[in-house]
């Protein structure tokens, strides 16, 4: 724990550095594509994770060009992460896992031309909020059970500038486990996001 509060600590400080001497700094929204997946505690049922669901997420962005082709970008985001579930156990309508989160995201882009880049990054989140709602025989809710927790997601970004916006691509792989109590060893999750970035403030023009 107390790495990842070092880490959290330092990404927020990058940000408030990348804030101060950003060049350029706008609006992010978009859409992900989400998948948790589960490992249950020896001896507890398979909930049954199911298909990807859709999710949103919107935040600020600040940019820093470099030499050699590369920029710096420090966003901080607000969005959900939800699956639903769907072991034959469960009895509850809708039942499904739901995770709001803060994160703040740097990622290092290589600019392969004036409008194409790619990037690679880490996106330090935590999740202030967790949903669960499921009911089984063997199964109590959760909604208690289930802290804020941390994770430490993996961030590969593709990018095209337009005139007057960006689209960007990123699929982001969590590498921390977000749940871990009686009935489970491990629950992380993957993201695929389409996003748009939309300048406002530029000081190299």
């Amino acid at each position: 724990m107390k790495k990842i509060s070092i880490i959290i600590l330092s990404f927020f400080l990058l940000f408030l550095g990348e804030r101060v001497w950003a060049q350029e700094s706008g609006i992010v929204f978009g859409g992900s594509y989400t998948k948790l997946y589960e490992k249950t505690a020896p001896g507890n049922i398979s909930l049954g994770m199911g298909n990807p669901s859709f999710n949103y997420h919107f935040g600020y962005r600040y940019r820093q060009s470099m030499k050699n082709n590369l920029s710096m970008d420090a966003t901080i985001l607000y969005g959900q992460r939800r699956t639903p579930l769907t072991s034959i156990y469960i009895m509850s309508d809708n039942p499904r896992f739901k995770f709001y989160y803060i994160s703040i995201e740097s990622i290092l882009n290589r600019h392969l031309s004036k409008r194409l880049y790619i990037g690679l990054g880490l996106e330090p989140t935590w999740y202030i909020k967790t949903n669960s709602v499921f009911y089984t025989n063997e199964i109590r809710p959760l909604q208690n059970e289930i802290k804020p927790v941390f994770d430490i997601p993996l961030s590969v970004r593709l990018g095209y500038s337009f005139n007057h916006f960006e689209l960007f691509a990123s699929y982001k792989y969590g590498t921390c486990n977000l749940v871990k109590n009686e009935k489970f060893d491990k629950l992380k999750s993957w993201d695929l996001q389409l996003s748009a970035y939309i300048p406002i403030f530029n000081r190299s023009k």
